[in-house]
């Protein structure tokens, strides 16, 4: 019976010895610090939703811009492996009465708010987001006709926070994308009586689409 009893009580502490052998089950994945870190996306897929839709004869008041995005061929400095990104936030600005929406369009603009982007990775993070303080936004038309975007403008970006503020603290954070559709397609349904309401974004000819460091 005591012989029956220790090989009972051996089985049953085994787990337990191997679990303080390995250093635990939860100590197995320490979450990273990556605020410090960069990284480089270089695909993106979204929108910007424009609310009151952009026109040609704009009212006077604030206006906002909803983006959504998903990110794809993130690469990190530290190690960490990205298996995928969302970005979103509301942007604000001011429009003027009056004034051409469609032709801004395609200038620089002050437009102030967060993006948030969520990280999905294979190693845990201290932090799984990474939030970019917007100020501006500028626009033109590119080589192949469609339209292109780029934060900041001419308003440096505010204070990072979260994963991958680099070593200047997000300044010298980017983001970059075109328009699916051509400048001039846009242009069209700008000045159409229902106005511009979205426009859909892809990844630009060159260069990265994100690029947090």
């Amino acid at each position: 019976m005591i012989r029956k009893l220790l090989l009972v009580a051996a089985a049953t502490a085994m787990p337990f010895g191997f679990i303080a052998a390995t250093g635990g089950i939860a100590g197995a994945t320490t979450p990273i610090d990556a605020t410090h870190g960069t990284v480089t996306c270089t695909g993106i897929t979204g929108s910007a939703k424009f609310s009151p839709a952009v026109t040609t004869d704009e009212a006077a008041g604030t206006s906002t811009i909803a983006i959504k995005a998903a990110l794809t061929g993130c690469t990190t400095n530290d190690g960490v492996t990205v298996e995928s990104a969302k970005v979103a936030g509301t942007l604000s600005t001011t429009r003027t009465a009056g004034e051409n929406g469609c032709a801004a369009l395609v200038g620089g603009s002050s437009a102030t708010g967060n993006l948030v982007t969520t990280w999905k990775t294979v190693q845990k993070l201290v932090s799984k987001t990474s939030t970019i303080a917007v100020n501006s936004i500028s626009g033109s038309v590119g080589g192949n006709g469609h339209a292109d975007f780029n934060i900041p403008g001419t308003t440096p970006n505010g204070t990072a926070s979260g994963s991958f503020q680099g070593t200047n603290g997000g300044a010298s954070d980017a983001t970059s994308a075109q328009t699916t559709e051509t400048a001039s397609a846009l242009a069209t349904t700008c000045i159409g009586k229902k106005g511009l309401k979205v426009l859909d974004i892809e990844a630009p000819v060159s260069g990265a689409a994100v690029s947090l460091s």
